[in-house]
């Protein structure tokens, strides 16, 4: 039997935007008892670190990121790296990856998708489906010419497709 040191011992990954990717031996047992990819795993780090370095979420340190690319979510603890104290930066820990294909959180984690939309595409979704209809219940399925949107708490969450451009 594992001690709790060793569960969770930890070790660096990746370093990206001044952010450390860190994981434990707990990450690497759930990749095997779930046949997961390990590779989706930077991917989603990436695209997580960007997403935080322009969101802000307070004091919020559980967050689940899933990757529509990958059908993949991975939780991580954002966090000091608890094994140099001398380093005041939060940094990563993935502390499990899901099942593929299930991204559904705890209360208290925060679910963020790592393929967004841009500040125009939202800016352009607001002009025709009022905040009243995206806010109408936490999650709310809105038709419009035939496409539908989905909205979490009146943000957009999910369409069919990751983006689309108008053109004459």
């Amino acid at each position: 039997m594992k001690k709790f040191k060793e569960f969770i011992n930890e070790k660096v990954e990746d370093f990206y935007r001044g952010k450390k990717l860190i994981t434990t031996d707990h990450y690497y047992d759930q990749i095997a008892k779930r046949d997961n990819d390990h590779a989706a795993l930077k991917h989603i780090f990436r695209k997580a670190v960007d997403h935080l370095k322009i969101n802000d979420y307070g004091d919020q340190d559980h967050f689940l990121f899933y990757s529509k690319k990958h059908n993949q979510a991975i939780a991580f603890r954002h966090k000091q790296n608890s094994c140099d104290l001398k380093d005041k930066r939060k940094h990563l820990v993935a502390t499990t990856i899901f099942p593929k294909g299930d991204k559904y959180a705890n209360p208290d984690t925060t679910l963020v998708n790592v393929e967004g939309f841009s500040p125009q595409f939202i800016e352009y979704i607001d002009l025709f489906i009022p905040e009243d209809v995206r806010a109408k219940h936490p999650l709310s399925a809105v038709m419009v010419e035939n496409v539908e949107f989905y909205f979490l708490h009146g943000e957009l969450h999910n369409i069919p497709f990751t983006e689309f451009l108008e053109v004459e």
